[in-house]
């Protein structure tokens, strides 16, 4: 009697850790399923957006300001190019009834996490400027800005993938002035996505190629800023990997 005791015990406590386990696996597997359904809701057909530009957004230099006057509209936003997958769209917030979306002053850093065929993960921050009463006392008649971050935006390790991780830190008088880079199809996903992308600098610096695949393969794309304007930001969506990416561009202060 005791032997079948021990045995009944021994079989509940297994029966307990193999149903643990089933349970464990079925929910990691629906929520892969689901994440990928929420990434092609939207198109149910492969399409690719190419370099079209919005720029009728306004801009304020400081936080909380905003004016009908030309002045104001410093910035302008172009792009996307990649995909319309993810289920994140990203970009410059802080738009309102009452306050326009702050444009930066300079980008600080970016952070990339790319593997041979995709950027997996984009993070980037920068610095805006502050108005006269956010300085605080003995803040007056000089510029003091404020760092924002923003990210990160797609998966780290999507797909298994062991993603680099890569870091731009710009030097106080570097601006970013072209962005480059590739789209395409990365494993099974139905939608083109960022497959590549390389930054350059007008301190003369060339940051990547990072992601890439097979010379020649994916879609190129590049977006030089205009003679006296910088690029300060991007923008666009994300998921399990960065679907597409557009740019902040404002005049060089």
């Amino acid at each position: 009697m005791e032997m079948v005791e021990r045995r009944f015990s021994w079989l509940a406590v297994v029966t307990i850790v193999l149903v643990s386990i089933s349970v464990y696996t079925c929910s990691f597997l629906a929520g892969v399923a689901l994440g990928r359904a929420l990434e092609r809701r939207n198109n149910l057909h492969p399409s690719s957006i190419n370099g079209a530009v919005d720029d009728d957004t306004e801009y304020s230099v400081l936080p909380g300001r905003r004016s009908s006057s030309s002045s104001w509209r410093m910035g302008k936003k172009v792009g996307p190019w990649g995909g319309s997958g993810g289920w994140h769209d990203f970009g410059i917030g802080g738009r309102s009834s009452r306050s326009s979306p702050v444009l930066p002053r300079q980008l600080n850093s970016i952070v990339l996490y790319h593997s041979r065929g995709a950027i997996h993960s984009l993070y980037y921050d920068y610095y805006i400027q502050l108005q006269p009463q956010q300085q605080g006392r003995g803040g007056g008649g000089h510029d003091e800005l404020k760092l924002v971050k923003n990210g990160p935006w797609g998966q780290k390790y999507s797909f298994d993938s062991i993603a680099v991780r890569e870091t731009i830190k710009l030097s106080d008088d570097e601006q970013l002035i072209a962005m480059e880079g590739t789209f395409g199809h990365f494993r099974d996903v139905v939608e083109p996505v960022i497959t590549s992308l390389t930054f350059r600098t007008n301190a003369g610096r060339t940051y990547g190629p990072y992601g890439g695949g097979e010379s020649g393969s994916g879609t190129p794309f590049s977006v030089p800023a205009e003679e006296g304007r910088i690029i300060v930001g991007f923008w666009g969506r994300a998921g399990w990997l960065l679907d597409s990416i557009g740019v902040y561009v404002r005049r060089e202060r």
